[in-house]
Order: structure tokens, then sequence, then C-alpha cells
């Protein structure tokens, strides 16, 4: 479903999609695709989500997609949508009213 809202964006758009693996094939002319990276070996090198979110926002997009919300980003994600930017994101739940509470809930984990 979030594929077709994206597809449903017009073409002039610039859409930043922000994923931990890459699931989203958008297929718009202006993508700009962000993927997380985990910690390596030595303990260094990791970009999370949260990262990704803020730096999508300075990118100025048209439209911001963040694979799935799972974490403190849903803070990020929030915020983005109360300046005006228009967002979308994944939620796993098994109903409306859940995924409103885990949506509601999530940015508590930022701290």
């Amino acid at each position: 479903m979030l594929r077709a809202l994206i597809a449903a964006s017009p073409a002039e758009q610039r859409v930043v999609a922000v994923e931990e693996t890459f699931e989203l094939a958008v297929d718009l002319p202006d993508v700009v695709a962000l993927h997380a990276r985990q910690r390596g070996f030595e303990g260094g090198g990791e970009v999370t989500l949260r990262r990704l979110v803020k730096e999508a926002l300075r990118m100025r997009p048209d439209g911001l997609v963040v694979g799935e919300g799972r974490d403190a980003e849903a803070l990020d994600l929030l915020l983005a949508l109360n300046t005006g930017v228009p967002a979308a994101a994944t939620v796993h739940a098994n109903s409306a009213a859940d995924a409103l509470r885990k949506l509601s809930a999530r940015p508590l984990l930022a701290g």
C-alpha cells in the first residue's frame, strides 16, 4: 500500500526514502534512497535510521518515507510531519487503532 501511495506522487516531487534494508521499490524520477548501517566489528561506522531521518530533512524533500518506524526515529518522523513535510512510514500492527497506539508510544523511546 505504501508503494502505491508513493507511486501516486507527482513526478516532479523529490522523495527521500529512509530504510534499514531496501524493501520499497520507489519508481519516481527524483528519489534519494538512504540506507542504515549496522555497527562494524571495530564498534564504529553505525548509521541509524534516526540520523538518516534528520539528514533527509536537510535535503528539503517534497516527501519523506521511512521504511519502518520501530524506534526513536518515530519522534523525528512526527516532528517532520509537524513542520509540514509530507511523510509516510510502515508500522506493523494488528489494527488501525493498534498502529496509532504504537506510533504515539514510540517517540518515548527517544529519551
